[in-house]
C-alpha cells in the first residue's frame, strides 16, 4: 500500500465498490508471490459484513483491486470497472493510522486465548506417543511403517462408523459416546503420524482451507446441476 493515510470502510461502502456477477476475483500476498483466486459473490460479502475492510494503496488500485478485506491477512478483491477510489477518502470512512481488529474471519484459539496450531498440537501427540516409536528390547527410534499407520487411521474411522451403526457407548470411557471417542482416537492417531513424519499439517490445513472456499463445486448451485456432488 502507498503511505497515504488509512481509510477504514464501513460494510455499505464496501459492498458498493464490488462489480457484477456471481464470482469475485481476489488475491494474497504468499511470501514472493502473489496468489490469485476466484471467490463466490455470496462468500466475499460476508467477509465484508463480517471483517474490517479499507482503501487499497496504489499498486493494488492500479490492477483494480483496491478493496483490502483483513481476513485471516489482507485480501485484495476486485472492484467494479471505472470506481473513482478517491470518492472513498472523503466520504464516511474513518481514517486510523492502523486497522482496526478483526472480529471475525480469525484463526481458532483455544480457550487460552493462544492460537491454534496444528503443528504444535502434532508435536505434543507425537512426544505422548514416542514409545511407540522406539524399539520394545533396545529403546532404539525405529522406523515406522507409514502405510501401516494409515490403515490404523482408518481403522478408528470404522469403529466410530460401528459406533454410530448400533449407538453404541464407548466401552473405556462409558460416559461418552462411541462416535466421539473414536474420531478422537483417528484425530491422536492422524497428529502422531504428522508429528513423527515432520508434516506442515498447520500449512496444508489453511491453505486447503481457503483453497476450499474457492471451489465452484463446492456450491448449492453447482451441486444442484447434472453430475454436482450430491454429498
Amino acid at each position: 500500500m502507498s503511505e497515504r493515510e488509512r481509510t477504514i470502510l464501513t460494510a455499505e461502502q464496501a459492498l458498493s465498490m464490488l462489480g457484477d456477477g456471481t464470482s469475485v476475483h481476489t488475491f494474497r500476498q504468499a511470501e514472493n508471490m502473489l496468489i490469485g483466486a476466484d471467490w463466490d459473490r455470496c462468500k466475499i460479502e460476508q467477509f465484508i459484513r463480517d471483517c474490517v475492510c479499507e482503501l487499497g494503496g496504489d499498486q493494488c488500485r492500479a490492477v483494480n483491486h483496491g478493496l483490502v478485506v483483513h481476513a485471516n491477512g489482507p485480501l485484495f478483491v476486485k472492484c467494479r470497472e471505472g470506481l473513482d477510489y478517491e470518492a472513498f477518502e472523503t466520504s464516511t470512512g474513518s481514517h486510523e493510522s492502523e486497522p482496526a481488529a478483526v472480529a471475525q474471519c480469525t484463526i481458532p484459539k483455544w480457550s487460552s486465548g493462544q492460537p491454534l496450531d496444528l503443528n504444535q498440537l502434532a508435536a505434543e501427540v507425537n512426544a505422548m506417543n514416542r514409545n511407540w516409536w522406539l524399539d520394545v528390547n533396545t529403546g532404539e527410534p525405529i522406523e515406522r511403517n507409514r502405510a501401516e499407520l494409515l490403515c490404523l487411521i482408518h481403522s478408528e474411522i470404522s469403529e466410530c462408523l460401528e459406533g454410530v451403526r448400533k449407538g453404541l457407548m464407548d466401552d473405556k470411557l462409558p460416559h461418552r459416546s462411541a462416535e466421539a471417542v473414536e474420531l478422537a482416537d483417528a484425530l491422536i492417531r492422524i497428529l502422531d503420524y504428522a508429528g513423527g513424519f515432520g508434516l506442515d499439517l498447520q500449512g496444508a490445513f489453511e491453505e486447503k482451507m481457503a483453497y476450499n472456499a474457492t471451489r465452484s463445486d463446492h456450491t448449492h448451485e453447482h451441486r444442484r446441476a447434472e453430475g454436482g456432488k450430491r454429498f
